[in-house]
């Protein structure tokens, strides 16, 4: 009784090429899943001890990867499936289209879902939930977890408190994740703020987007071109204050 089949697919692992992912292509168009997310392999051995087993020099390079994920993304829609927002893939009668092309899909922490949910609890060890803006992730083992429990308390291993000025970067970031558009009336709407007044630190940034033809910007919103749909996890680390963090930089694959 499952409405909807999904498959996830990752470009840019050790050792592939441009003719494997192609015979990939053809085999899942094939078995016509209703969704495909298209994901860019993260490389982060500082973080994922085991990626350190091999090395960096058996991963196709960022011309490459780009290569290998354009052809299937042509391929893709040659045989119906509808781009969906960042790196989503779906067919025209799948719930996840009717919501992007309805301008009503969201994204979460998991991903992008046709249902939001202001506040969420995660149940079991390395779940994360989110209340009252604030994120909590539990502990990422069986032993700690269940020691928590019996100690009467919740195995509860970090937690981040959203600032106000997280809340309004959030935003911006979701809203061009998933609709490729920043409403700057929306955000004066929603949090008493003018949108150029308070991104002037960003407006560098943004000018430079415009000059390499990924963002169009106007006193009415941010919006992105056709390149920049294709880049748009770019654009938006430009809203991202902790990208600026030094001790930040390592902690974080390559978008491409």
């Amino acid at each position: 009784k499952f409405n909807s089949v999904n498959f996830d697919l990752i470009y840019g692992l050790p050792r592939q090429t441009g003719e494997h992912f192609a015979d990939t292509i053809s085999r899942v168009i094939q078995l016509r899943p209703d969704r495909i997310a298209l994901y860019s392999f993260a490389y982060v051995p500082w973080l994922k001890k085991h990626q350190g087993k091999f090395s960096e020099k058996e991963l196709p390079g960022n011309e490459t990867k780009l290569d290998i994920f354009m052809a299937a993304r042509a391929r893709l829609a040659e045989n119906g499936y509808q781009a969906i927002a960042m790196d989503h893939f779906a067919l025209a009668d799948d719930d996840l289209a009717a919501a992007f092309a309805g301008n009503t899909l969201y994204r979460n922490f998991m991903g992008y879902t046709v249902k939001p949910a202001d506040e969420y609890i995660g149940l079991g060890i390395t779940a994360i939930g989110f209340l009252e803006n604030t994120f909590i992730q539990n502990q990422k083992t069986l032993r700690d977890y269940f020691a928590g429990l019996k100690a009467g308390r919740l195995p509860i291993e970090r937690g981040k408190e959203l600032t106000r000025d997280d809340q309004l970067r959030q935003w911006v970031i979701s809203q061009l994740m998933c609709h490729f558009a920043a409403d700057k009336g929306k955000f004066k709407k929603a949090f008493g703020e003018d949108f150029d007044a308070y991104f002037q630190e960003e407006r560098p940034y943004i000018l430079k987007c415009a000059q390499d033809g990924l963002l169009s910007d106007d006193a009415r919103s941010l919006r992105a071109t056709d390149l920049g749909k294709l880049f748009i996890r770019n654009v938006c680390m430009g809203f991202d204050r902790y990208l600026r963090q030094p001790r930040e930089q390592r902690r974080f694959s390559r978008t491409v």
